[in-house]
C-alpha cells in the first residue's frame, strides 16, 4: 500500500479530496486496536467508502497565502529566483493576497503621475506589478490586491487599480478597498462614529474613479473585516450596496493581547473549535442569502505576527490542517494564511531562515 502522502500525490488533482479521505480512513483503521491472536496470525479488516454521499465540492484555487502589501516587491522578485514558484505549484492553483495594515498606513501607489505622498514610508509601482504578474503566470496563482483607503485618495486608487487590471489581466482575482476598514475608528484612521454607510460612500467614490475611463473595474472583494461579529452588518451591507464578486474577512483563533495568554493547548482546544464554528457560520450567513462566495483572506494561529513556541510548532500545523478541512466543509471558497518571509518564528507558512536564504530565494 502506498504511504499516505504517496496515495494523495498519486491521485489526480480532481480526486485528491477522495484520496485524502481514503488515506485518513486507512490511517484510522491502522490505529485501531485488534484482539490478541496467535503469533503470525493475520487479522483482516474491511473498509467500505460510500461514493453516493457527496460532501462540499472544493472550489478551484482554494489554498492561498497572504502578505503585507509592504512585502509585495520582495515576494514578486522571487519570480526570477529561488523555490517559491515550485512551492506554489506544489499546492495547485491558489491566490496570493497582499494587504494587511501596511496597505493603509505605510505603502502608497506611485507612478509617473503619482508622486509618493508624505505619509508613506514606501511605495509600489508598475515595475512591482510586472514582476508579480510573472510570479502569477509561472506559478498558476492569482492575485488579490488591497488598495489603501485610510488616506482617501480616489485618483491615486484609480491609477493603481487600472495598472493592476492592465498588467495582471486575468491573473487579478480582485481588489479590496482598505484593510479591516471596520476598525478604522478604533485605530484613529477615522473619526467616530464610523459605520459601514460611511465606508460604502467612500468605497463607491473609489469605484467611480476607477471606472471613469469607461472600462470595467477589476472584481471587487470585501469588506475585509477584522472579525466575524463586525461582518454581520458589514458583510450584508457590502453584498447589498457594493456588488462584490467575493466577500472577505479575517479570523485569528488566538489574540496577542488576550488576558489569557496564547498556548498550543488553547489553540487545539474544544473551546477554540466552537469559536471557529461560530465565526464560520457568521461569515457564511451572508453567502447563503446573497449567493456571493466568501473567502477567508487572512488567518493565522496568533494575531500580531504569531507567537514563537506556538505558531512555529507542529501544534500549529495540526491546527491549520484541521482548519482548512473544516472551512472547506463549511462551504467557504478559499483560505489565505498570513505570513512574513522574514519571520520563521511567527505564523508564516513559508519563510527564509536567513538573510542570505531570502536574497537567494531559498524558502
Amino acid at each position: 500500500m502506498l504511504p499516505m502522502h504517496g496515495l494523495i500525490e498519486a491521485a489526480p488533482r480532481a480526486g485528491r479530496v477522495l484520496a485524502i479521505t481514503l488515506a485518513l480512513a486507512l490511517a484510522t483503521v491502522a490505529a485501531l486496536p485488534v484482539a490478541s491472536s496467535p503469533q503470525n496470525a493475520r487479522t483482516y479488516v474491511s473498509v467500505a467508502i460510500g461514493a453516493r454521499a457527496q460532501g462540499q465540492p472544493v472550489p478551484s484555487a482554494y489554498m492561498g497565502l497572504s502578505f503585507e502589501l509592504s512585502s509585495l516587491g520582495e515576494v514578486a522578485r522571487l519570480s526570477e529566483r529561488g523555490n517559491l514558484v515550485t512551492l506554489l505549484r506544489s499546492l495547485g492553483r491558489g491566490v496570493l493576497r497582499f494587504g494587511g495594515v501596511s496597505a493603509d498606513t505605510q505603502i502608497a501607489w506611485s507612478d509617473a503621475m503619482t508622486p509618493r505622498p508624505a505619509w508613506a514610508v514606501g511605495t509600489i509601482g508598475p515595475a512591482d506589478l510586472r514582476r508579480l504578474a510573472t510570479l502569477a503566470s509561472r506559478s498558476g496563482w492569482k492575485v488579490l490586491l488591497t488598495i489603501g483607503l485610510a488616506h482617501f485618495e480616489p485618483a491615486s486608487a484609480a491609477r493603481e487599480a487600472r495598472a493592476a487590471r492592465a498588467i495582471l489581466g486575468p491573473r487579478l482575482a480582485g481588489i479590496e478597498l482598505g484593510n479591516e476598514p471596520n476598525a478604522y475608528g478604533a485605530h484613529k484612521l477615522r473619526a467616530l462614529p464610523w459605520t459601514f454607510s460611511q465606508y460604502a460612500a467612500q468605497a463607491s467614490s473609489y469605484l467611480r474613479a476607477i471606472g471613469a475611463d469607461g472600462a470595467a473595474p477589476p472584481p471587487l472583494a470585501g469588506p475585509d473585516v477584522s472579525g466575524s461579529p463586525a461582518y454581520l452588518s458589514w458583510g450584508r451591507g457590502e453584498a447589498a450596496r457594493l456588488d462584490p464578486a467575493i466577500l472577505t474577512g479575517h479570523h485569528y483563533p488566538l489574540g496577542c493581547h488576550e488576558a489569557i495568554p496564547p498556548s498550543v493547548a488553547r489553540l487545539l482546544s474544544p473551546d477554540i473549535r466552537r469559536a471557529e464554528r461560530i465565526s464560520m457560520l457568521r461569515y457564511l450567513s451572508t453567502t447563503a442569502r446573497s449567493r456571493i462566495p466568501f473567502r477567508l483572506d487572512e488567518t493565522g494561529s496568533v494575531s500580531c505576527g504569531g507567537r514563537p513556541g506556538i505558531s512555529n510548532t507542529f501544534g500549529s500545523a495540526l491546527w491549520a490542517s484541521d482548519y482548512v478541512a473544516r472551512t472547506m466543509a463549511a462551504g467557504m471558497t478559499g483560505i489565505n494564511f498570513h505570513g512574513n518571509l522574514r519571520n520563521c518564528l511567527g505564523y508564516s507558512p513559508v519563510c527564509a531562515t536567513s538573510a542570505q536564504d531570502l536574497a537567494e530565494g531559498r524558502l
